[in-house]
């Protein structure tokens, strides 16, 4: 694959100049280079070459032009992108390395990381006779009842006493009481089901129990993310706090990096401690604890416990958005357990980040790229139970996404089914307002743009005029507001055309899909900028995973703006057109719900009272 290939697959960024070094703020030595066509890219406003997917902290390679091997480029770890003057700054992983000024390089993905050579070890640990458990559990067989008579009764007595303030509906009681059957439970929750506030209770049940039996009990709970983890370990401590639960003996301990409310050694109330070891943690009778798989091997390898497989130190191991990691990762926690697991999460959102591509795979390989919840549902389907009752999404944007992804089984809670945006009357009654309009909570809107990679100046100013409107004229509360894009590049352009309407910046988040994953907004913008057809039906963009996050995020209203060409073209493989059809689909359900605009001729300066205006075809 070529430089220009590699570019247009988001997987390398150049051609870039050396410019020089400097020093961070906290002394680390940095390499500066900038984009060699930045210039001309800037003139235009068409920036061809922002790096979507490399992120502050990836490991990436810096390769000379002409040579081949990429891998044995300069290791490097992106330290920033400044999208303004088109300035890279990397952190060099080798001392002594040279960089040449009047060389060209090209910024390239890196097969390694700082943890490739602990998931090598636990993988080749893994699958042998001393974890038998493991064998079973991947191999289809494992055996999952759990013998415990007396289980049920006691659930059964909890969930009428002190789990009757959870209020949980009948699909989430369903899903509690499978960790207290089976050793291997599976939990597919959709978007504003309350997977967390579930999640909450059954750690509570689970300690609840052992605590009555007085046995010790100590649980893993992990991640991809830190965000995630810290998000249980926060709701497991305001529900115990804000239930006044009594004499409930567990340590919530997070350890790594904690960004959750500060831990105050005084308070009386259940706190997470924030921790760099965990020995105190592996010695109280109950805990939970908060950590990353590489963070457990790490600690448990401080404490001689890395080659000692037949120690397992954690009762149950519980992995919230499951969907999101690999096997692989997944392995670093789960061979710390013994035997008992939880999985959580949602295939039907945005899969586990794999910088590879493959056209196609045998079966191998296709294990290898899936998610540890995609795995476990195709060996255990009658082990899953799928919560059906969202408490965020209204019945409109709801309708879609339950019959394309969610087999017309996910439907409102009646409380929030016919919550509608509040609107501060306008005077301007436009084209605008009507695309705003409260009665249309879901609306897509037709751009006749071209010639644009990763942003799209008509789409970014579109989005910025509505949320303007939303914002300035119908009182609608920034933090109530999100616009999402696929690339950054777009996203820069929409600060820039909101900050220039607003003339200061109480912006909304402008973001990237994968960055709103779990979030929600009462208003949802999404553009999709590209016009360029060989990338319109790349995995990138023509992803139903991740079509299915924007229209999830929103509760009251979702505004979907993008090209007629990506809506109206032919996929050439199979596969593009199995994934391309939820957006065929999306179109006419639009019609049919005449929430359908086209716009031509649009203007950069809103005065879209002027502007052609179409609805249906």
């Amino acid at each position: 694959m070529s430089l220009a290939e590699r570019i247009e697959c988001f997987r390398a960024l150049g051609p870039l100049d050396f410019t020089g070094t400097c020093l961070d703020e906290t002394g680390k030595f940095l390499y500066l280079l900038n984009r060699a066509t930045f210039e001309e890219e800037k003139s235009t406003k068409k920036s061809r070459n922002i790096p979507a997917k490399f992120r502050a902290g990836d490991f990436l390679r810096l390769v000379p032009f002409g040579v081949t091997d990429l891998q044995s480029g300069l290791p490097v770890i992106m330290a920033g992108f400044d999208s303004q003057n088109g300035e890279v700054s990397l952190y060099p992983r080798k001392r002594g390395a040279e960089v040449l000024k009047g060389v060209k390089y090209s910024l390239e993905e890196d097969s390694e990381d700082f943890h490739s050579a602990k998931v090598r070890d636990v993988v080749q640990r893994a699958f042998t006779r001393e974890n038998e458990q493991l064998v079973e559990l991947f191999g289809g067989t494992y055996t999952y009842k759990r013998e415990q008579a007396d289980s049920g009764e006691w659930l059964r007595t909890w969930l009428q006493t002190e789990a009757a303030a959870a209020n949980l509906n009948e699909s989430q009681q369903q899903a509690l009481t499978l960790p207290f059957t089976h050793s291997l439970s599976l939990i597919s929750g959709p978007p504003g089901t309350g997977k967390t506030h579930l999640l909450g209770w059954i750690l509570i049940a689970l300690i609840r129990q052992a605590q009555q039996q007085g046995t010790p009990l100590r649980i893993a709970v992990s991640a991809l993310t830190h965000k995630a983890i810290d998000q249980v370990l926060q709701k497991l401590a305001d529900l115990v706090n804000y239930h006044c639960l009594p004499d409930f003996p567990v340590r919530c301990l997070k350890l790594g990096r904690w960004e959750g409310e500060p831990f105050d050694p005084g308070d009386v109330k259940m706190q997470v401690e924030p921790c760099k070891v965990g020995d105190d943690a592996m010695d109280s009778s109950y805990s939970v604890i908060g950590a990353t798989g590489y963070s457990l091997y790490s600690m448990l390898r401080k404490q001689g416990n890395d080659r000692s497989t037949s120690v397992k130190p954690f009762d149950w191991v519980i992995f919230d958005e499951a969907s999101q990691i690999l096997l692989p990762q997944a392995l670093l926690a789960l061979i710390h357990g013994k035997g008992n697991y939880l999985f959580l999460g949602d295939v039907c959102q945005l899969p586990p980040i794999i910088r590879s591509q493959a056209n196609s795979l045998d079966a191998g390989e296709e294990t290898v790229r899936s998610s540890v919840l995609e795995l476990l549902l195709k060996h255990y389907p009658n082990q899953n139970q799928v919560l059906n009752t969202t408490y965020r999404m209204n019945d409109t944007i709801c309708h879609f996404p339950s019959k394309t992804w969610y087999k017309n089984q996910l439907t409102p809670a009646c409380e929030i089914a016919g919550n509608r945006l509040q609107l501060k009357p306008s005077t301007k009654n436009d084209l605008i307002d009507t695309i705003i309009d409260a009665d249309k909570p879901v609306v897509l809107v037709g751009i006749d743009h071209h010639d644009w990679m990763e942003a799209a100046e008509m789409e970014a100013d579109l989005l910025a005029a509505i949320s303007y409107r939303l914002q300035t004229s119908h009182g609608i509360a920034t933090e109530q507001i999100a616009i999402i894009s696929p690339h950054r590049a777009q996203n820069n352009s929409i600060v820039e055309s909101l900050t220039d309407l607003l003339g200061h910046d109480d912006l909304p988040v402008i973001d990237t899909v994968e960055r709103m994953q779990g979030a929600e907004r009462d208003v949802i913008l999404f553009g999709f900028s590209c016009t360029e057809h060989d990338q319109m039906f790349s995995e990138f963009l023509n992803n139903p995973e991740r079509f299915n996050v924007v229209l999830t995020r929103a509760r009251k209203k979702v505004i979907v703006v993008g090209n007629k060409t990506f809506f109206d073209s032919l996929a050439t493989t199979e596969k593009q057109l199995s994934d391309n059809a939820c957006f065929k689909e999306f179109v006419e359900y639009c019609l049919l719900s005449d929430c359908y605009f086209e716009l031509e001729g649009v203007k950069s300066d809103f005065n879209f009272e002027c502007s052609p205006l179409k609805t249906g075809r």
